[in-house]
């Protein structure tokens, strides 16, 4: 995704996409936890009107087709008179996905600019994400599986003092 997106217009509505796809592939041992998502940047209106910003991300189970989307709307922005910060941010849990190993990841970026007169102007300056990965709880020997190894040991131990 460009960094430097921006809508601009001087009185008639105008919109601008971005789109970004890339496949994330998860290391055997560990797990899919989530993307955190966040982007910012600011917008101008000289006169009124309104600006506006929407993101989606969506990742795909390679193997099962199953799918998880996180939406993204910022409200109405429509400070007059100078440079305003907007921000957007979100998680995509894994919940629907099936556990997967191998992700499809798409990302779709639009600013809209609707200046009722004068200039509209908004700019996204920073996009990115964090992808979050959890290993299994470690599982916890079971009673006869640490006496079957200390009874292998013992046996190790009495053999090696036969051979002395």
């Amino acid at each position: 995704m460009p960094t430097k997106l921006a809508a601009v217009s001087g009185g008639a509505p105008v919109s601008r996409q971005a789109a970004l796809q890339f496949t994330l592939a998860i290391d055997p041992g560990y797990s899919f936890a989530g993307i955190d998502f966040v982007e910012n940047g600011s917008y101008f209106l000289s006169q009124g009107g309104a600006v506006g910003a929407n993101a989606s991300v969506w990742a795909t189970n390679a193997d099962t087709l199953a799918t998880a989307t996180l939406n993204l709307a910022s409200p109405v922005l429509g400070a007059v008179g100078g440079s305003t910060a907007w921000t957007l941010a979100g998680l995509l849990g894994p919940g629907g996905l099936d556990a997967p190993q191998t992700l499809a990841i798409s990302f779709d970026n639009t600013l809209h600019s609707e200046p009722s007169s004068g200039i509209g102007f908004i700019q996204s300056t920073y996009v990115g994400f964090r992808v979050i990965t959890q290993t299994p709880a470690q599982s916890v020997p079971e009673p006869s599986g640490i006496a079957l190894l200390l009874g292998g040991a013992l046996a190790a131990l009495a053999a090696r003092r036969r051979h002395l």
